[in-house]
């Protein structure tokens, strides 16, 4: 019987299917750096799902290389949500440049490179710390506070965004139904897990969507665990990836971190995010123990759709029990 890839694997090979070599990316970012590049000192990130990355040496500073060969060109909507970030303070990366060329198979290279952030990811603090000591618990109330600071950004629109923050839907809960029928619809053809369960998530996510429309859209990270954060000594200097940013309910953002947690990650408690988060404004308190567990279940069916679509099955079962467990979390009986 064949044996899983083991998630690094699987995760290097996912990555080295973009067909993407530092040697190609050498004269981009010397012309975007302005001079030579360490290429024999850089060194692979093997973290991301969707770009190849690397860390490179510059003359003037370490730089972060993304590259991703696409049928549409990349990292636009990234560049447009950086820009507003650092207006409000937000510790998002300087982006150095961004070059794009159409390949002779008809597909975009989209390369961005990006100043390196100082520090160390905030997973290895949560990690050597413990999640719950004074120190990440403290840093995790700064999360709370930037996220907050994020969200008062206003992007035209929800869900998906365009490189001038434009959003796909002119409401957060079109968006959330729209992509909860299109999973529900390829989950519902796989045998092997449990359907019963998808589609009574699914129907409590289109009866109930509305409860995560608010009167304004947010600006969302979408993936905003403690590896996109960077930590200098005691303070959060960096949030990276901004790649998967929408348009929607702060909740998500939320939920997102606390579903994580419950993968069995070193993640401080979410509560800690909580009271850093000090916009209630945007977090509607009175509200807000309903929209995320709203936010949680569909973060749930999503991350069960992905790893069931890159057939990974210990991913799969596990992201099952907890899709049992945000289930309960809406109040539903037990399952």
């Amino acid at each position: 019987m064949d044996h899983e890839q083991t998630y690094q694997e699987w995760l290097c090979g996912k990555q080295n299917m973009q067909d993407v070599s530092l040697a190609s990316l050498a004269p981009i970012i010397e012309r975007v750096c302005g001079g030579a590049a360490g290429i024999d000192k850089a060194h692979r990130i093997v973290e991301g799902h969707s770009s190849v990355v690397f860390e490179v040496p510059t003359p003037q500073q370490q730089v972060i290389v993304r590259a991703k060969v696409a049928p549409e060109p990349s990292y636009a909507t990234e560049v447009w949500a950086i820009e507003q970030c650092r207006r409000v303070g937000v510790p998002a990366p300087e982006v150095l440049g961004v070059h794009r060329q159409m390949r002779e198979d008809g597909h975009w290279l989209s390369v961005c490179i990006e100043a390196k952030c100082p520090g160390q990811p905030l997973l290895e603090v949560f990690t050597s710390s413990g999640p719950d000591s004074p120190r990440s618990l403290d840093l995790a109330r700064q999360v709370g506070a930037i996220l907050a600071s994020m969200h008062s950004i206003r992007p035209d629109g929800f869900g998906p965004l365009d490189d001038c923050g434009q959003g796909t839907y002119g409401s957060y809960a079109e968006h959330v139904r729209e992509v909860t029928h299109a999973v529900i619809n390829r989950l519902q053809e796989n045998s092997a897990i449990d359907i019963p369960l998808v589609m009574r998530a699914g129907a409590w996510l289109l009866d109930h969507a509305d409860e995560l429309q608010p009167s304004q859209p947010s600006l969302l990270h979408g993936d905003p665990g403690p590896d996109h954060w960077f930590v200098d000594g005691d303070r959060i200097c960096g949030l990276i990836d901004l790649e998967a940013v929408q348009g929607g309910d702060p909740a998500l953002d939320l939920a997102w971190w606390d579903y994580w947690r419950d993968w069995r990650l070193p993640y401080a408690p979410t509560s800690a995010i909580l009271q850093g988060y000090s916009d209630d404004a945007l977090l509607q308190p009175s509200t807000l123990p309903g929209r995320l567990a709203l936010a949680r279940l569909f973060t749930s069916l999503t991350s069960l759709d992905y790893w069931v679509c890159n057939g990974r099955q210990q991913q799969t079962q596990q992201s099952l029990d907890l899709l049992r467990l945000s289930v309960r979390k809406t109040g539903l009986a037990d399952v």
